[in-house]
C-alpha cells in the first residue's frame, strides 16, 4: 500500500457530527439487556467467532448515526427487529448512549442499551423467542440466496449472556468483543 493510501483511509472514513455533543461518530449499535444479561451476536470475524453489540459503521447514505443504527439493527437480525428511525431516536432520547473512545479519548462509537422487554415489546417476540427466531431468519436468508457463499453471512447467533456468567469466567472473555466489553463495563459498572 503507498504512503498516500495509508494517509487517505482514515480520513475517508465516514464519519456523524453529533450535533449536540461534537462527537466524531465512526460507528453506532444497540444493546438488549435486562439487570442481569444482555444478548449479543456471535460474528464470524477475521479472528474467528466474536460476540458483539448489534452494530457497525456510519455510512455517508445513512444520514445520521440513528439511520446506522437502524440499519444495521435491521441487517444483523435478518429482519427480526424492523423498528422505525424514530423509534431508534426514542430509544437514545429514554435510555441514553454509552461510548466507546479511541486512544485520543474521542467517542467514536455509541451503543443504546435498551431492555429487553421493551425491545420484545417492540419488535414482536417473547424473550423465549429470541434465538430460535433468529435462527430461523437466518436460515431462511440463506436459503433465499443460493449463490452467495454461506460464510458471507456473518452473523451467526444471538444469544444471551449473563454478567455473573463473564464475571466467573464462565463465558469466553476472549470471544467478547472489545466494544462489547467496554459497553457492558459501563452498563453493569465493574467488567
Amino acid at each position: 500500500m503507498s504512503s498516500s493510501k495509508r494517509g487517505r483511509k482514515r480520513q475517508d472514513k465516514p464519519r456523524w457530527t453529533n450535533p449536540h455533543t461534537g462527537d466524531n461518530l465512526s460507528a453506532g449499535g444497540i444493546l438488549f439487556h435486562s439487570n442481569d444479561s444482555f444478548w449479543a451476536i456471535e460474528e464470524d470475524g477475521k479472528k474467528g467467532i466474536e460476540t458483539n453489540d448489534i452494530g457497525g459503521r456510519y455510512e455517508y447514505e445513512d444520514g445520521d448515526i440513528f439511520t446506522t443504527i437502524r440499519r444495521e439493527l435491521h441487517e444483523e437480525t435478518y429482519g427480526m427487529c424492523d423498528v422505525p428511525v424514530s423509534m431508534i431516536r426514542k430509544f437514545a432520547e429514554t435510555y441514553g448512549m454509552k461510548g466507546v473512545y479511541d486512544k485520543n479519548r474521542q467517542c467514536v462509537y455509541v451503543c443504546i442499551c435498551v431492555p429487553i422487554d421493551v425491545i420484545c415489546e417492540t419488535c414482536g417476540f417473547s424473550e423465549e423467542e429470541i434465538e430460535g427466531k433468529f435462527a430461523s431468519l437466518r436460515e431462511k436468508t440463506v436459503k433465499q440466496n443460493p449463490n452467495t457463499p454461506r460464510d458471507a453471512y456473518k452473523p451467526l447467533r444471538i444469544r444471551k449472556i449473563r454478567y455473573e456468567d463473564v464475571l466467573n469466567g464462565g463465558d469466553d472473555l476472549s470471544r467478547i468483543g472489545y466494544r462489547l466489553q467496554i459497553i457492558s463495563n459501563q452498563l453493569f459498572k465493574g467488567w
